[in-house]
Protein backbone atom coordinates (compact mmCIF):
# COMPACT_ATOMS: atom_id res chain seq x y z
CA UNK A 1 0.00 0.00 0.00
CA UNK A 2 1.64 3.52 -0.75
CA UNK A 3 -0.68 6.49 -1.31
CA UNK A 4 0.78 9.38 -2.77
CA UNK A 5 -0.21 13.14 -2.76
CA UNK A 6 0.91 15.97 -5.01
CA UNK A 7 -0.11 19.50 -4.55
CA UNK A 8 1.50 22.45 -7.20
CA UNK A 9 1.00 26.43 -6.27
CA UNK A 10 0.53 29.10 -8.30
CA UNK A 11 3.79 30.36 -8.37
CA UNK A 12 5.60 27.42 -8.57
CA UNK A 13 5.37 26.16 -5.42
CA UNK A 14 5.21 22.21 -4.92
CA UNK A 15 4.79 19.53 -2.34
CA UNK A 16 4.75 15.60 -2.80
CA UNK A 17 4.00 13.15 0.22
CA UNK A 18 4.02 9.40 -0.17
CA UNK A 19 4.18 6.66 2.45
CA UNK A 20 4.02 2.95 2.26
CA UNK A 21 3.59 -0.42 5.02
CA UNK A 22 4.91 -3.91 3.92
CA UNK A 23 3.82 -6.90 6.13
CA UNK A 24 6.04 -10.31 4.38
CA UNK A 25 6.60 -13.65 5.95
CA UNK A 26 9.17 -16.15 4.33
CA UNK A 27 9.85 -19.41 5.04
CA UNK A 28 12.47 -21.73 3.95
CA UNK A 29 14.86 -24.32 5.67
CA UNK A 30 14.58 -28.00 5.71
CA UNK A 31 11.17 -28.80 4.03
CA UNK A 32 8.32 -30.53 6.30
CA UNK A 33 8.73 -34.24 7.28
CA UNK A 34 12.44 -34.10 5.93
CA UNK A 35 15.78 -33.76 8.39
CA UNK A 36 19.49 -33.07 7.53
CA UNK A 37 21.83 -35.98 7.17
CA UNK A 38 22.24 -36.12 10.59
CA UNK A 39 18.87 -36.33 11.45
CA UNK A 40 18.09 -32.66 12.81
CA UNK A 41 15.85 -30.24 10.52
CA UNK A 42 17.06 -26.84 9.97
CA UNK A 43 14.15 -24.19 10.07
CA UNK A 44 14.27 -20.52 8.69
CA UNK A 45 12.01 -18.05 8.67
CA UNK A 46 11.66 -14.05 8.03
CA UNK A 47 8.93 -12.06 9.27
CA UNK A 48 9.50 -8.12 8.11
CA UNK A 49 7.45 -5.02 8.92
CA UNK A 50 8.37 -2.16 7.01
CA UNK A 51 7.09 1.35 7.47
CA UNK A 52 8.38 4.37 5.39
CA UNK A 53 7.32 8.06 4.40
CA UNK A 54 9.05 10.84 2.39
CA UNK A 55 8.11 14.21 1.35
CA UNK A 56 9.97 16.48 -1.91
CA UNK A 57 8.98 19.85 -1.38
CA UNK A 58 10.18 22.68 -4.15
CA UNK A 59 9.80 26.87 -3.91
CA UNK A 60 10.51 29.40 -6.36
CA UNK A 61 12.04 32.88 -5.87
CA UNK A 62 11.92 35.54 -8.58
CA UNK A 63 15.82 36.07 -8.88
CA UNK A 64 16.15 32.32 -10.39
CA UNK A 65 16.62 30.23 -6.95
CA UNK A 66 14.57 27.92 -5.92
CA UNK A 67 14.80 25.99 -2.33
CA UNK A 68 14.63 22.24 -2.44
CA UNK A 69 13.59 20.07 0.09
CA UNK A 70 13.71 16.20 0.82
CA UNK A 71 12.66 14.18 3.84
CA UNK A 72 11.97 10.48 4.19
CA UNK A 73 12.33 7.97 7.06
CA UNK A 74 11.88 4.20 6.86
CA UNK A 75 11.37 1.56 10.05
CA UNK A 76 12.37 -1.60 9.23
CA UNK A 77 11.76 -4.59 11.57
CA UNK A 78 12.82 -8.59 11.08
CA UNK A 79 12.05 -11.47 13.37
CA UNK A 80 14.57 -13.86 11.99
CA UNK A 81 14.89 -17.59 12.70
CA UNK A 82 17.84 -19.52 11.12
CA UNK A 83 17.96 -22.82 12.65
CA UNK A 84 17.81 -22.71 16.34
CA UNK A 85 18.00 -18.97 16.65
CA UNK A 86 15.30 -16.59 16.60
CA UNK A 87 16.98 -12.68 16.40
CA UNK A 88 14.98 -9.44 16.17
CA UNK A 89 16.19 -6.89 15.00
CA UNK A 90 14.95 -2.85 13.78
CA UNK A 91 16.86 -0.81 11.36
CA UNK A 92 15.25 2.63 11.33
CA UNK A 93 17.03 5.79 8.91
CA UNK A 94 15.67 9.53 8.70
CA UNK A 95 16.88 11.97 6.60
CA UNK A 96 16.28 15.16 5.56
CA UNK A 97 17.99 17.31 3.40
CA UNK A 98 17.07 21.51 2.37
CA UNK A 99 19.34 22.59 -0.81
CA UNK A 100 18.98 26.75 -2.13
CA UNK A 101 20.36 26.79 -5.54
CA UNK A 102 20.35 29.25 -8.40
CA UNK A 103 22.63 31.07 -11.38
CA UNK A 104 24.99 34.00 -11.05
CA UNK A 105 27.67 35.43 -13.81
CA UNK A 106 27.64 31.69 -15.24
CA UNK A 107 27.75 29.86 -12.23
CA UNK A 108 25.56 27.29 -11.40
CA UNK A 109 25.73 27.06 -7.64
CA UNK A 110 23.92 24.60 -5.17
CA UNK A 111 24.20 25.77 -0.98
CA UNK A 112 22.65 22.55 1.30
CA UNK A 113 22.50 21.36 4.72
CA UNK A 114 21.35 18.02 5.66
CA UNK A 115 20.72 15.62 8.65
CA UNK A 116 20.85 12.21 8.35
CA UNK A 117 20.24 9.15 11.79
CA UNK A 118 20.64 5.79 11.32
CA UNK A 119 19.74 3.30 14.18
CA UNK A 120 19.96 -0.34 14.83
CA UNK A 121 18.74 -1.95 17.52
CA UNK A 122 19.27 -5.95 18.06
CA UNK A 123 18.59 -6.69 21.93
CA UNK A 124 19.57 -10.22 21.69
CA UNK A 125 23.01 -9.87 20.63
CA UNK A 126 25.41 -7.32 22.49
CA UNK A 127 27.45 -4.93 21.12
CA UNK A 128 26.03 -4.56 17.73
CA UNK A 129 23.19 -1.78 17.77
CA UNK A 130 24.20 1.83 16.91
CA UNK A 131 22.77 5.09 16.42
CA UNK A 132 24.58 6.66 14.16
CA UNK A 133 23.66 10.76 13.92
CA UNK A 134 25.23 13.06 10.76
CA UNK A 135 24.46 16.47 10.03
CA UNK A 136 26.31 18.07 7.28
CA UNK A 137 26.45 20.69 5.13
CA UNK A 138 27.42 20.88 1.18
CA UNK A 139 28.33 22.62 -1.95
CA UNK A 140 28.79 22.77 -5.84
CA UNK A 141 29.31 24.85 -8.33
CA UNK A 142 29.20 24.02 -11.97
CA UNK A 143 30.85 27.23 -14.85
CA UNK A 144 32.00 26.76 -18.60
CA UNK A 145 35.45 28.07 -18.06
CA UNK A 146 35.44 28.01 -22.07
CA UNK A 147 32.82 27.27 -25.20
CA UNK A 148 34.54 24.15 -24.94
CA UNK A 149 35.12 23.10 -21.17
CA UNK A 150 32.54 23.15 -18.17
CA UNK A 151 34.15 22.10 -14.50
CA UNK A 152 32.28 21.39 -11.42
CA UNK A 153 33.55 21.26 -8.11
CA UNK A 154 31.62 20.23 -4.65
CA UNK A 155 32.41 19.53 -1.42
CA UNK A 156 30.33 18.00 1.63
CA UNK A 157 31.12 18.19 5.64
CA UNK A 158 29.84 15.53 7.55
CA UNK A 159 29.81 15.35 11.22
CA UNK A 160 29.42 11.53 12.82
CA UNK A 161 28.81 11.25 15.93
CA UNK A 162 30.97 8.64 16.95
CA UNK A 163 33.62 8.73 14.29
CA UNK A 164 34.35 12.43 13.88
CA UNK A 165 34.17 14.92 11.25
CA UNK A 166 34.92 13.88 7.10
CA UNK A 167 34.92 15.96 3.86
CA UNK A 168 33.96 14.57 0.78
CA UNK A 169 35.49 16.56 -2.10
CA UNK A 170 34.65 16.06 -5.90
CA UNK A 171 35.51 17.66 -9.02
CA UNK A 172 34.96 16.83 -12.87
CA UNK A 173 35.28 18.50 -16.12
CA UNK A 174 33.72 18.26 -19.49
CA UNK A 175 35.50 18.85 -22.57
CA UNK A 176 33.07 19.19 -26.07
CA UNK A 177 34.07 21.19 -29.10
CA UNK A 178 30.73 22.61 -30.15
CA UNK A 179 29.89 20.82 -33.58
CA UNK A 180 32.16 17.60 -32.43
CA UNK A 181 31.24 14.37 -32.42
CA UNK A 182 33.44 13.91 -29.34
CA UNK A 183 33.39 14.88 -25.95
CA UNK A 184 35.68 13.52 -22.72
CA UNK A 185 34.73 13.73 -18.75
CA UNK A 186 37.24 13.05 -16.53
CA UNK A 187 36.35 13.29 -12.63
CA UNK A 188 37.82 12.38 -9.11
CA UNK A 189 35.79 12.02 -6.04
CA UNK A 190 36.17 10.99 -2.28
CA UNK A 191 33.91 9.94 0.37
CA UNK A 192 33.51 7.63 3.92
CA UNK A 193 31.38 4.92 5.15
CA UNK A 194 30.79 4.67 8.80
CA UNK A 195 30.90 0.64 10.02
CA UNK A 196 27.66 -0.87 9.90
CA UNK A 197 27.44 -5.40 9.96
CA UNK A 198 25.59 -5.52 6.61
CA UNK A 199 27.88 -7.46 4.62
CA UNK A 200 27.04 -10.35 2.51
CA UNK A 201 28.59 -12.91 5.15
CA UNK A 202 26.18 -11.77 7.59
CA UNK A 203 22.73 -11.22 5.65
CA UNK A 204 23.63 -15.29 4.67
CA UNK A 205 23.60 -15.99 8.78
CA UNK A 206 21.84 -13.71 10.01
CA UNK A 207 23.32 -10.73 13.02
CA UNK A 208 23.59 -14.04 15.90
CA UNK A 209 26.78 -15.14 15.16
CA UNK A 210 28.21 -11.40 14.95
CA UNK A 211 30.46 -10.68 17.97
CA UNK A 212 30.16 -7.16 19.13
CA UNK A 213 31.79 -4.24 17.28
CA UNK A 214 34.86 -3.28 18.43
CA UNK A 215 37.68 -1.08 17.28
CA UNK A 216 36.58 -0.06 13.62
CA UNK A 217 37.48 2.40 11.61
CA UNK A 218 34.83 4.28 8.59
CA UNK A 219 35.75 2.93 5.47
CA UNK A 220 37.34 6.20 2.76
CA UNK A 221 37.02 5.34 -0.82
CA UNK A 222 38.57 7.22 -3.64
CA UNK A 223 37.00 7.17 -7.22
CA UNK A 224 38.75 8.24 -10.29
CA UNK A 225 37.35 8.23 -13.67
CA UNK A 226 37.43 8.72 -17.53
CA UNK A 227 34.65 8.86 -19.99
CA UNK A 228 34.99 9.11 -23.62
CA UNK A 229 31.63 9.42 -26.35
CA UNK A 230 31.24 9.61 -29.87
CA UNK A 231 27.95 10.34 -31.71
CA UNK A 232 27.01 10.80 -35.45
CA UNK A 233 25.01 9.47 -37.54
CA UNK A 234 23.31 7.02 -35.51
CA UNK A 235 25.96 5.84 -33.57
CA UNK A 236 26.83 6.24 -30.20
CA UNK A 237 29.64 4.75 -28.50
CA UNK A 238 30.75 5.09 -25.24
CA UNK A 239 34.30 4.34 -23.64
CA UNK A 240 34.94 4.65 -19.67
CA UNK A 241 38.08 3.72 -17.56
CA UNK A 242 37.81 4.07 -14.09
CA UNK A 243 39.63 2.72 -10.50
CA UNK A 244 38.13 3.00 -7.34
CA UNK A 245 40.33 2.66 -4.07
CA UNK A 246 39.20 1.58 -0.40
CA UNK A 247 40.93 2.17 2.61
CA UNK A 248 39.91 0.54 6.22
CA UNK A 249 37.86 -1.85 4.12
CA UNK A 250 35.34 -4.46 6.60
CA UNK A 251 35.98 -7.83 6.79
CA UNK A 252 34.26 -10.92 8.23
CA UNK A 253 36.62 -13.39 9.96
CA UNK A 254 35.08 -16.79 11.30
CA UNK A 255 36.06 -17.14 14.96
CA UNK A 256 35.04 -20.67 15.63
CA UNK A 257 31.21 -20.58 15.58
CA UNK A 258 31.18 -16.95 15.64
CA UNK A 259 31.82 -13.75 13.00
CA UNK A 260 34.19 -10.87 13.82
CA UNK A 261 33.76 -7.83 11.49
CA UNK A 262 37.39 -6.05 11.23
CA UNK A 263 38.99 -3.07 8.76
CA UNK A 264 41.00 -5.11 6.88
CA UNK A 265 44.95 -4.25 6.47
CA UNK A 266 45.59 -3.56 3.25
CA UNK A 267 43.12 -1.16 0.90
CA UNK A 268 41.21 -2.45 -1.99
CA UNK A 269 41.52 -1.52 -5.06
CA UNK A 270 39.33 -2.43 -8.25
CA UNK A 271 40.24 -1.06 -11.58
CA UNK A 272 38.09 -1.58 -14.69
CA UNK A 273 37.02 -0.65 -17.97
CA UNK A 274 33.77 -0.90 -20.67
CA UNK A 275 32.26 0.09 -23.09
CA UNK A 276 28.72 0.41 -24.70
CA UNK A 277 28.09 0.86 -28.46
CA UNK A 278 24.12 1.55 -29.30
CA UNK A 279 22.87 2.33 -33.09
CA UNK A 280 19.67 3.37 -34.08
CA UNK A 281 18.07 3.32 -38.26
CA UNK A 282 14.52 3.75 -38.14
CA UNK A 283 13.14 1.36 -36.02
CA UNK A 284 16.23 -0.61 -35.11
CA UNK A 285 17.98 0.20 -32.04
CA UNK A 286 20.90 -2.13 -31.37
CA UNK A 287 22.74 -2.40 -28.07
CA UNK A 288 26.71 -4.00 -27.76
CA UNK A 289 28.58 -4.00 -24.86
CA UNK A 290 31.67 -4.87 -23.15
CA UNK A 291 33.33 -5.66 -19.86
CA UNK A 292 36.75 -7.54 -19.49
CA UNK A 293 36.32 -9.64 -16.46
CA UNK A 294 37.93 -8.77 -13.01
Amino acid sequence: MRPRVWWNGAEGESLFLTAGVLDEDRKGGTLTGRVLPEGGSFPEELHTRRFDAGAISHLSFDDDEALNGRFSVTSTHLDRTFNMQRIGSTQTTVFAEEALNGTSHGHSWVLGTAFERDQLAVAAVPGVSYAYNVPAVFAQDTYAVASWMVIAGSVRVDANNDYGTFVSPRVSALWRQPGSAWSLRASADGGYSAPTPFLDEIEATGLGPLMPLRGLHAEHAVTESLDAKWADEGWDVNLSVFNSQIRHPLEVLPEGNQLELINAPAAQRAPGAEALIGYIVGPLHALASWKPDA
